[in-house]
Parts: C-alpha cells; structure tokens; sequence
C-alpha cells in the first residue's frame, strides 16, 4: 500500500470538501476544538495520525477527480457506494468505503472506474483495455465503439 506522509492543511482540505468544523471533527472521529486548534496549529501532536485516511482520499482524489468537477463528484449519487453521495460518507466518517473505492480504480478494475465517475478519460480507456485484453475482446477507441468476438491470441499481441 504507498503510504501518504505529506503534511494536510487541516483547514484547507476542510474546505475544499465543504465541510463544516463540525462535519469535519465528526469525520476525523475528533472534537470541534481539537480540530479548531489544528487548524490554528495548535495541540497537533495526533494530527497525522487522526489524519491518514483524510490525506491519503485528498491524495487519491487529485490523482483521480477532475478538479473542475470535484464539487459534483463529491455530490453525486454513486452506484459502487451504495447509491450515497461521496461527501455523505465523508461527513459520517466512512472515509476508508472511498479509499477502498478508489483502490479498485487503481487496480483497474472497469466497474470501480465508471461507477466512480468523474475520473479521467484515460484512466477509463485503460481500465477498458485490460479488461478487454484478460476477457479477449478487441477494443476500438477509434470510432468510440467497440465489443465484437473474442479474438484469439489477443494476450499475444498485448
């Protein structure tokens, strides 16, 4: 697993999720005051520590969702999250169910890809090409379409 070390502007992650002090505190499984202090710079002794899952979805989200449109992902009802709203599950705390979510995107696998949505065309094109090369269907991005027979020897020219 790559571990994520970077230190968070507490505040600023906050915010770019839309979250209140309150949400946030309730998300990090903390106390408004001490998130208030962390976000003074104040008492962070635990801060990395309470902070993991948060840097490591803020880390996994630049690498995945489309800046421009974080503010809709984070608000849309996904179907590989039980039909819930990213920042519902961010808000109760379930930080790990989007980090799992992303773990799969990262893995290649299709359904956790689409099903996230908003992530970039070429992770989508990629995740498309292995799962097209491992069932042996031939794949044309050309012409925005695809799916024909499975071609033999397909891993062959892989």
């Amino acid at each position: 697993m790559n571990q994520v070390c970077v230190q968070l502007d507490i505040a600023a992650a906050r915010k770019r999720l839309g979250l209140t002090q309150q949400q946030m505190a309730h998300a990090l499984n903390i106390s408004t005051r001490t998130l208030q202090n962390w976000e003074k710079k104040v008492g962070t002794s635990q801060l990395l520590r309470k902070t993991r899952d948060l840097r490591e979805l803020v880390s996994l989200m630049d690498d995945y969702v489309v800046p421009t449109e974080e503010q809709d992902w984070l608000n849309t009802s996904l179907a590989a999250l039980h039909n819930r709203k990213p920042i519902d599950l961010i808000a109760q705390g379930k930080l790990r169910d989007l980090i799992v979510e992303f773990q799969r995107l990262r893995e290649g696998n299709l359904y956790g890809r689409v099903i996230l949505g908003r992530v970039r065309y070429e992770d989508i094109c990629m995740s498309v090409v292995i799962l097209a090369r491992d069932s042996g269907y031939v794949i044309d991005f050309t012409v925005g379409q695809s799916f024909g027979e499975p071609q033999p020897g397909l891993d062959d020219a892989a």
